[in-house]
């Protein structure tokens, strides 16, 4: 082909027919879901195929396509080998991190026609493995280029231009052709292409205007640029009070997968924690195997001897929604088996992160719900790409709080327009359908979708109340959640701020009855008061008040000893006596008061204990004489 690339409505065939250039580049910009990968696997299996004498396995890696994520790699692989079937002598493989650095050096070592790869775990090769060579490397294919910025992966990515230079000889089979495909064109993705390209030829695929984002550091997020979406992509949002956030998901959930039987769901949230708490709980209530038919609801919804599991209902098997969780922190053979149980799968709904927001091509799903809304524009677009791919037809819900409604403006700043959908249409499937959610009493079962969402929240919280296992997720997942929202861009703080969230609002979202008082590893006020010292006691006698007395001995009103400007109070780290009481110790028994750590003598109460000595001298003595005049008489 003579061309420099076949243009189509719906994808991009890069080809490489240039004999006048050593060295060529592409930067190509691609609408999602236009089956960009196919755009480079076509042609290098066309041309390596082609290639006569057959290319031995000894011969070394001839392609190399650097990916961001392990699942991206893993999909990528899967069409190279589709492709490669009746080409025996063609090898792909991948190499990704996660996996075992031996069975991946044996691999290097018996040889490979094309390379998936990681760049991290590529970079570690390119150093550590004698035998990776790059002398025959003629693609370099950098797929999901803003993605691969995003990831902190430019000082590796510059790292393997840089090796793949140094190791490249002279020769026709040295020409290299580099090409750098992204969705969205940041001022990174073009940092990227001084470094990688040399005079690229730009290449639009899907729009007739140039598909462009703005940089991260921008200080505004209402420029003109604007992205172009597929026709078939119906797009809405849903604004939610942030109580109600839980139970308006768990009921559009409920509509598309048990009554509408809608086909997949993917959802985004923002945080590992996140997507670990919102799978077991939704697990947990929507396809629980204990308890009745039907559940009533306790009427002392505080009562901790009912167990979490006579709350929840007995679901079928027909009925069971699937649920699927994927996020970075998992092992890879978990994240592998996540990714192709839901990738075959007719049915079900993925929680997820954004590592499931890129490249991934994921047949049938029918809705992309955003519950945590994305950081950046072109975040959205990357999120509903998942859906609508390829002339398939796709939907994608947005939810926002009402203090997050000017984010909409935003988007239509991008051209993106979005519709809006009311939440109580959302909740109406609560009502009739769901039969499990109504008490056994008639006069109980809810009658307009307020009711029936408040008594799915009942279930809900004291399914996390009764499960301390739950409620420790649950308190985990709202700090990351919280700690989540406060890291969005500086040009977004005016709507996504974190002093806008009511936190006890966000606590019942997720199923807690009450924010917890700390939020991570910070302290709350409540908790440094309780780290401080104790006070002391303050031994000063406020007027009008009574004065403790010293055990044994009682005192009249009348023999009480008047506080005068000559009753001080007395220092905490004073001894207690003035000069002139101190021939006088023997009077009285000393009065001694502990206060902290220090012995103080009270003076006041060694003066008044003085006193009353005296007077009880002298009671006696009146007694003597008395009774010595009786006698006499």
């Amino acid at each position: 082909m003579d061309q420099r690339c076949c243009r189509s409505k719906t994808c991009v065939f890069i080809c490489f027919k240039r004999p006048n250039y050593d060295y060529e580049y592409e930067l190509v910009a691609v609408q999602c879901s236009t089956g960009k990968t196919l755009s480079f696997v076509i042609p290098i299996v066309q041309e390596l195929q082609s290639v006569r004498p057959k290319l031995q396995r000894s011969d070394g890696v001839h392609a190399i396509v650097l990916v961001p994520t392990r699942e991206l790699a893993l999909q990528c692989l899967e069409v190279f080998q589709s492709l490669v079937k009746p080409f025996l002598w063609l090898v792909p493989g991948a190499v990704m991190g996660g996996e075992k650095k031996k069975s991946e050096k044996a691999r290097l070592r018996k040889g490979l026609t094309v390379l998936v790869a990681t760049p991290g775990r590529l970079l570690d090769h390119i150093e550590n493995t004698s035998t990776m060579t790059l002398s025959g490397v003629r693609w370099l294919i950098l797929d999901e280029a803003d993605r691969l910025l995003d990831m902190g992966f430019e000082k590796d990515i510059a790292a393997i231009v840089t090796a793949l230079n140094a190791q490249q000889v002279d020769g026709a089979t040295s020409r290299r052709q580099t090409v750098l495909l992204s969705a969205t064109l940041t001022a990174g993705v073009h940092r990227m292409a001084g470094m990688s390209l040399r005079d690229p030829e730009q290449v639009f695929v899907g729009a007739d205007a140039p598909v462009r984002a703005e940089p991260a550091s921008s200080s505004t997020a209402t420029g003109s640029e604007g992205f172009t979406l597929p026709d078939q992509l119906g797009q809405e949002f849903v604004i939610v009070p942030s109580k109600l956030r839980l139970v308006t998901l768990t009921a559009f959930i409920l509509s598309k997968c048990k009554l509408a039987k809608a086909g997949k769901l993917l959802v985004f949230l923002s945080t590992q924690d996140s997507v670990d708490f919102h799978y077991k709980l939704l697990d947990g209530i929507l396809n629980h195997s204990a308890g009745g038919a039907t559940t009533a609801l306790p009427d002392d919804v505080g009562d901790t001897d009912a167990s979490a599991s006579s709350l929840l209902p007995k679901i079928s098997e027909d009925d069971e929604v699937k649920f699927f969780r994927l996020h970075g922190s998992m092992t890879q053979m978990e994240r592998t088996d996540v990714f192709n149980q839901y990738k075959m799968a007719m049915t079900g709904v993925l929680l997820s992160t954004d590592v499931a927001a890129r490249g991934l091509d994921m047949r049938n799903i029918s809705w992309v719900v955003q519950y945590d809304p994305p950081g950046a524009p072109a975040n959205y677009i990357h999120r509903i790409g998942r859906t609508a791919r390829i002339g398939s037809s796709g939907q994608a819900l947005l939810f926002l709080t009402p203090a997050e409604v000017k984010y909409v403006t935003v988007l239509n700043n991008h051209n993106i327009s979005l519709n809006e959908l009311q939440c109580a249409k959302i909740l109406q499937c609560l009502l009739g359908e769901v039969t499990w959610l109504h008490s056994r009493k008639k006069s109980d079962i809810p009658r307009t979708p307020e009711e029936a969402a408040t008594r799915l929240m009942m279930v809900m919280e004291n399914y996390v109340l009764l499960n301390s296992e739950m409620h420790d997720i649950a308190r985990k997942a709202y700090a990351s959640s919280v700690r989540g929202y406060a890291t969005h861009p500086s040009s977004l703080k005016h709507i996504f701020h974190v002093r806008n969230l009511h936190l006890g609002h966000v606590a019942k979202s997720f199923g807690l009855r009450e924010a917890p008082k700390a939020v991570g590893h910070t302290t709350s006020k409540s908790h440094t008061k309780l780290s401080k010292k104790p006070k002391r006691k303050r031994l000063h006698i406020e007027a009008g008040k009574s004065r403790p007395r010293p055990s044994g001995l009682q005192m009249s009103d009348a023999n009480r000893v008047p506080i005068g400007r000559s009753s001080n109070s007395v220092s905490e780290f004073g001894s207690g006596l003035s000069d002139r009481g101190k021939s006088s110790k023997s009077l009285a028994p000393k009065a001694v008061h502990k206060v902290g750590s220090k012995v103080v003598k009270d003076r006041k109460a060694i003066a008044g204990r003085r006193v009353y000595m005296k007077k009880q001298v002298g009671k006696s003595s009146t007694k003597k004489i008395k009774s010595a005049s009786l006698t006499a008489g």
